[in-house]
């Protein structure tokens, strides 16, 4: 999913260790590992006379700094899901996550590990209790930091530390019920204020087809998209335009499908992708210019979702364009909303197919949910992009 984690909170406080016991170093970059590679340790000799490591060398923050966020860039470049560990307690913290999170259209969530420690006092005789807690976690890391670093930090926390920009989530790390906003899938909320459910499938630029769809529109009717629309139909400029520019309005949902990577590979990085690239992208550029069309991209990549989950009526509907791979549904009460992105829009594969490109099309998604053990007949997946199967009547 497209989410970006950042980390707060002084040395000691306990973010590496949440990383690393909940196994999410694979998301992880961390800046102390950066400053490990790129610099090495300072080293001392203990009363033993054996040399070891005392700590990592900060000869190198510049292109620590660069390193690290040309490695979150290229990782949200891909749509993955990313934390960055590092205390965030400097100024100037928010400008390169609030860039990346406008150009690759990202949530962004401050896990704070702070909070917890104060417990809503910041009088001086809890700053005091809180250095003192930090500073004898501290002495029991591998690489303790000196003790006037703890002091510095946590001063920068209760000073500025607490005020978050309005377009970050602020995570209580402690609060069960934060996490569980923070690291599980989305619902979508209110679907039950609509009469009505129509779920659009691949468009492809048939203008003609999705004309007929909205033909027969009804007053509280919610019209919900799966993607891929535009390439390989014959309206192009009508159906971008139609989607994009002429639908407005809270009961109309628009989610990615893979053919949308090519827009925006396009609009971030002027690539040219896949199906768009040969068969959609020059009309829109002759019909629209290059800077209208960016903006126009641009506007509309902020109203998709990467899926929809959501209850309606007795029932629950996962909504995308590849599919929801049971596992992954059943996970939406655990760390569901770290899951690659990729497995909702371009579906998996079973594991022993070596075309992994073809892989996801010979998987019978819709038979896996159906005969899944813990998946209930008021469970519906809801999908484009595959079915090669015949299985619906």
């Amino acid at each position: 999913m497209r989410r970006l984690y950042l980390t707060l909170g002084a040395p000691a406080s306990g973010k590496s260790h949440f990383i690393e016991g909940h196994g999410l170093d694979y998301l992880t970059v961390s800046s102390d590992k950066l400053r490990k590679t790129i610099g090495g340790f300072h080293f001392g000799v203990d009363s033993d006379g054996d040399i070891f490591p005392t700590g990592y060398r900060n000869n190198n923050e510049r292109l620590v700094w660069d390193t690290l966020w040309n490695i979150v860039e290229n990782r949200m470049r891909q749509g993955l899901t990313t934390i960055v560990d590092s205390t965030l307690l400097y100024k100037g913290a928010f400008k390169n996550p609030n860039k990346l999170r406008k150009k690759y259209n990202y949530q962004v969530y401050v896990l704070d590990f702070m909070k917890c420690l104060f417990d809503g006092d910041y009088s001086q005789d809890q700053i005091g209790e809180v250095t003192k807690t930090l500073k004898a976690r501290n002495r029991k890391r591998k690489l303790p930091v000196p003790d006037e670093v703890i002091d510095n930090f946590v001063i920068r926390y209760v000073n500025f530390g607490r005020n978050m920009p309005d377009w970050v989530k602020v995570v209580d790390i402690s609060n069960r019920d934060d996490r569980v906003k923070a690291f599980y899938l989305n619902k979508t909320p209110n679907m039950e204020q609509f009469n009505r459910l129509q779920i659009i499938g691949d468009i492809h630029a048939d203008y003609d087809a999705l004309m007929k769809v909205f033909d027969s529109h009804k007053p509280g009717t919610a019209y919900i998209f799966v993607g891929d629309y535009l390439d390989r139909g014959t309206k192009t400029i009508e159906t971008f335009n139609f989607i994009t520019q002429e639908l407005k309005g809270k009961n109309l949902f628009f989610c990615t499908g893979n053919h949308e990577d090519g827009w925006e590979k396009w609009q971030q990085l002027r690539e040219k992708h896949g199906q768009f690239a040969t068969l959609s992208l020059p009309k829109l550029l002759d019909h629209y210019g290059e800077e209208k069309l960016d903006e126009i991209i641009k506007g509309f990549t902020k109203r998709t979702v990467d899926y929809m989950m959501f209850d309606y009526f007795g029932k629950t509907f996962y909504v995308s364009h590849a599919g929801f791979e049971p596992i992954i549904a059943q996970r939406e009460g655990a760390w569901a909303g770290i899951e690659p992105r990729g497995a909702l829009i371009y579906g998996l594969g079973n594991k022993d197919n070596r075309d992994y490109r073809n892989a996801p099309y010979s998987r019978n998604i819709d038979k896996v949910w159906e005969e899944y053990p813990y998946i209930s007949q008021n469970d519906i997946n809801v999908h484009g992009h595959r079915n090669s199967f015949n299985e619906f009547v």
